[in-house]
């Protein structure tokens, strides 16, 4: 069943999550908390249980030195048909070896993918929390037309003690997984 929720009422041993998987519009949903409710307390996060954002990051084994973590951040487009020649390359931060990733041709397998957050989690457990630099604007540019009411949102327990961002996720991720959750409306 679901009910109204208000956003200032939040019990201190409760997180309330809101899957947004968009960066840009979870930013604006960001803004707009600040502006409507600046005393409450949130961060982004990641949650398997939700779709993910957008990928950040790809990384793969360094052929030269097996140094774990080369990133491929740079991509070029193919030159034949269909683009099946593209590729994405980086240079090992150890030994400068450039390393190559043929996306039409090699095992995906090989690489470690890094994903956006794709949650805001709010609730005085974020208390310690800094808020980031863009939250510091002039409200007036701000896209006020957020449609509420298409948006969920998630109770969960809060952890009882401090863990860290990466343990953090994974509780979260548990608590959907296991259907420990009660869903609202905004």
């Amino acid at each position: 069943m679901m009910h109204k929720i208000k956003m200032n009422k939040i019990p201190d041993n409760k997180l309330l999550i809101i899957p947004i998987s968009e960066g840009s519009n979870r930013k604006q949903f960001h803004l707009y908390l600040e502006k409507h409710y600046p005393n409450i307390y949130k961060t982004s996060l990641k949650c398997s249980y939700f779709p993910s954002g957008d990928i950040i990051m790809r990384f793969t084994e360094c052929y030269e030195c097996d140094f774990k973590r080369v990133n491929l951040n740079q991509y070029r487009r193919g030159y034949m048909k269909n683009n099946k020649d593209e590729y994405r390359y980086g240079e090992c931060p150890k030994c400068g070896e450039k390393n190559y990733f043929e996306c039409n041709y090699d095992d995906y397998d090989d690489l470690t993918f890094i994903y956006s957050n794709n949650i805001i989690a709010i609730g005085t457990y974020f208390k310690g929390y800094n808020k980031p630099s863009y939250v510091k604007i002039d409200f007036n540019d701000l896209d006020d037309s957020i449609d509420l009411n298409n948006i969920n949102i998630y109770e969960i327990d809060a952890p009882d003690i401090v863990i860290s961002k990466r343990k953090l996720q994974s509780y979260i991720s548990d608590k959907f997984e296991n259907n420990d959750y009660k869903t609202y409306k905004c």
